[in-house]
């Protein structure tokens, strides 16, 4: 390799570096928080999911459990209230939304589907009953419990479809999340399960599934043994082409659950100390963050939030915004939604490729026009 030959080269690498980011350079990704509100009649919120448009949906609710209402915010509109199936107390929350921004949920314990302006009761269905909704696909495909109640199933075309459970003597089963290719994740007795072609397939005992992606990932759950004190907590755990992988718990954490993930294998959930389990040590709680193998507290990677304490992160879509539920100071619990913001070593390479291309090209202007007047001035250099 000659000299020029080696200045193209690393030319190329400035380029390749500079134009999309230098991989040795990145450290975990750091965030700003937004406050996504309150309903007008509600003083506290939960964010549960969002889509990649950044479509978030949740509950709104009073904390003296008076009321509760589905919500829908985006960055343009607001928070904005979910109407209700005619005939429908108003104890409500939203659990789920797709590509299209199709929302399912519940009230009073009636699945309901929101569709644009249209409001589908899924009680009113055959089988629908007692139909629990948790997710829906970008096809419209809902998945949840119920037919009876407590048992996995999910709605096709208005038409209620009960999965089967892993074991004949499994009391309950729960369907969760599903993928665009259709593959349904949740527990069955138990032990986490995927259903592939409504066939279920056991993933772990003693564990859950409770998000899947579009491409090798299943995030979730098992009870496992706290390696510093006597008694048993909960773990959380990657699935990737059907391989379980235990993520690590940040330092001060015993114990941790893995509720959303995107395509990209980063998982997002909550965790815990000695003892944790989701449904005690609420003030305890901390959202977390996987990424490439790390554990992070989320609270230590959100530039703007001295007055937040991060206790849930709930979903994750494709452009790495997160969203869950916080302590904010003098407002109480309030869902937010966090932002991705450049890394500086990223911005500064990016920077300084754009000056090295400018330059190169100034350099070889004047060149390029003494070869147009002066063909064989630079033979030499051929």
């Amino acid at each position: 390799m000659d000299s020029r030959d080696a200045k193209h080269y690393l030319l190329f690498l400035v380029m390749t570096f500079g134009l999309f980011g230098n991989p040795i350079a990145y450290a975990a990704v750091q965030f700003t928080v937004r406050d996504i509100g309150v309903l007008p009649t509600d003083n506290a919120s939960f964010a549960r999911a969002l889509n990649d448009s950044g479509q978030v949906i949740g509950d709104s609710y009073n904390t003296d459990a008076s009321s509760s209402n589905a919500f829908r915010w985006s960055a343009g509109n607001g928070i904005e209230v979910l109407p209700l199936p005619s005939g429908s107390a108003s104890l409500a929350g939203a659990y789920g939304i797709n590509g299209a921004g199709q929302i399912v949920g519940a009230a009073n314990f009636r699945g309901v589907l929101w569709n644009g302006a249209t409001v589908t009761d899924l009680s009113a269905l055959p089988g629908g009953l007692n139909f629990v909704p948790f997710g829906i696909s970008d096809d419209a495909v809902i998945v949840g419990s119920g037919n009876p109640f407590e048992t996995a199933a999910y709605i096709r075309n208005g038409t209620v479809t009960a999965l089967p459970r892993l074991g004949q003597n499994d009391s309950f089963s729960r369907a969760l999340a599903i993928n665009g290719r259709g593959d349904i994740v949740g527990q069955s007795g138990g032990a986490a399960v995927i259903w592939v072609a409504d066939t279920p397939v056991e993933l772990a005992s003693n564990a859950s599934a409770r998000a899947i992606n579009d491409t090798n990932g299943i995030a979730g759950n098992i009870v496992s043994a706290i390696p510093s004190a006597p008694g048993q907590s909960f773990q959380a755990v990657l699935w990737v082409s059907g391989v379980m992988n235990l993520l690590s718990n940040p330092t001060g954490f015993d114990g941790s659950v893995a509720v959303g993930i995107n395509d990209a294998n980063t998982v997002v959930g909550f965790g815990g100390p000695v003892g944790f389990f989701p449904s005690r040590n609420q003030g305890a709680h901390r959202a977390l963050l996987w990424e490439n193998a790390m554990a992070y507290d989320l609270n230590s990677l959100v530039t703007n939030g001295d007055d937040w304490t991060l206790l849930e992160a709930w979903d994750i879509n494709n452009r790495g915004e997160i969203v869950g539920v916080g302590l904010r100071d003098n407002h109480g619990l309030r869902a937010f939604i966090l932002t991705p913001v450049p890394e500086p070593a990223r911005i500064w390479t990016m920077l300084f490729g754009a000056l090295v291309l400018l330059g190169t090209f100034r350099r070889r202007l004047p060149i390029a026009r003494d070869v147009r007047t002066n063909p064989h001035s630079h033979d030499a250099n051929i």
